[in-house]
């Protein structure tokens, strides 16, 4: 209960944060079909102005970096200019 809850404060502020610098937090799931999964951060094509902040996996946080590989079932914090984010989410998810 106290991880939901800090979970969802945590939705809660990025959201506020994101309407201040207009732009928009978003969180994807890597389903096994997603092209980026082995893949290093650094090597994904993505928009300049888009940015993999955190990679939660299983009950485990950690700030992404270029060398992090991406697996099947990470949670992807990205933070990026409104009008990328469906560029994004084509991107990580291969749709």
């Amino acid at each position: 209960a106290i991880i939901q809850r800090a979970q969802h404060q945590s939705r809660a502020e990025r959201q506020t944060l994101g309407k201040i610098i207009d732009s928009k937090f978003i969180e994807i799931e890597l389903p096994s079909t997603s092209p980026v999964i082995g893949t290093r951060i650094s090597e994904i094509k993505l928009p300049e102005d888009c940015l993999i902040v955190s990679i939660q996996r299983g009950r485990k946080m950690f700030i992404a970096h270029g060398n992090s590989v991406l697996e099947e079932g990470d949670q992807l914090t990205v933070i990026t200019r409104e009008d990328l984010a469906d560029e994004v989410q084509e991107i990580l998810l291969g749709k």
